[in-house]
């Protein structure tokens, strides 16, 4: 469980490592504790 923004923090931090967050075995997030912006919700 992370916050909304926390997670596209991660999502950077894949790409910036050459990883592609598709090819992990991570299928489910559960995002919440904070206001979701409109590019947010557009990227998740």
């Amino acid at each position: 469980m992370v916050t909304p923004s926390y997670m596209l923090t991660l999502l950077d931090a894949f790409d910036s490592a050459g990883i592609d967050p598709a090819a992990g075995s991570l299928r489910v997030g559960v995002f919440g504790a904070e206001p979701w912006t409109e590019q947010m919700t557009r990227l998740c």
